[in-house]
């Protein structure tokens, strides 16, 4: 019975770190979203009433991971908006977009239209029907000649920055593919393209 309890309970923790990490890979995911989907973790082994000393190697692993951008990421995604972050995360990431305030002047003022909602940051950009059908990338796109330039470039580098690197894996494995020793005669122009209508076909 012992040996069943403790599988059970093996099982129980693996299973949503198995799901998260699907999750961000099939799906290219972003910092932003890694950073929720470790929030997410963090309130389902809550739940699941880990012993402390679990809990204390989850959070130091947190802290491993992620550094102040990251956290920005997830506050400036239109999706997440740093919701599950706690106060002193949320502090932690405004201290370094601060920091980007001599090359950024207009870095600061831009978060706090964005998080109170005014500006260019109209009400409607926020509902349910944008959000879910719109990815952070086009939502920050569609704003473009309505804020500095400079800080858009910074947002959409936050917004189009990857949690793993599955998805050039996947790039790789695609070119040993196309490129294989019977076709090796192949050059770099022609087989780019096999490559992507071969990613484009997949992916339809």
């Amino acid at each position: 019975m012992g040996i069943k309890r403790n599988a059970e309970s093996l099982l129980a923790r693996l299973k949503p770190i198995s799901v998260a990490l699907d999750r961000l890979q099939c799906k290219g995911g972003k910092i932003a979203d890694t950073v929720e989907e470790f929030k997410i973790l963090e309130q389902e082994f809550i739940n699941l009433k880990l012993p402390y000393d679990v809990m204390q190697k989850f959070k130091k692993r947190e802290k491993q991971a992620f550094k102040p951008f990251h956290l920005l990421a997830n506050i400036l995604h239109p999706k997440h908006q740093g919701r599950r972050l706690s106060a002193s995360e949320t502090a932690i990431a405004m201290e370094w977009a601060e920091k980007q305030a001599e090359k950024l002047p207009m870095l600061m003022p831009t978060i706090i239209k964005y998080r109170g909602r005014c500006g260019p940051f109209s009400k409607y950009m926020f509902t349910d029907s944008v959000l879910n059908e719109t990815t952070a990338i086009e939502w920050w796109k569609s704003l473009s000649g309505q804020m500095d330039s400079n800080v858009q470039d910074l947002v959409m580098r936050l917004m189009t920055a990857t949690s793993s690197t599955a998805s050039l894996e996947r790039l790789f494995s695609t070119y040993g593919f196309v490129q294989s020793e019977v076709r090796n005669r192949l050059g770099n122009e022609k087989t780019a393209k096999l490559v992507y209508l071969f990613r484009v076909l997949n992916n339809a």
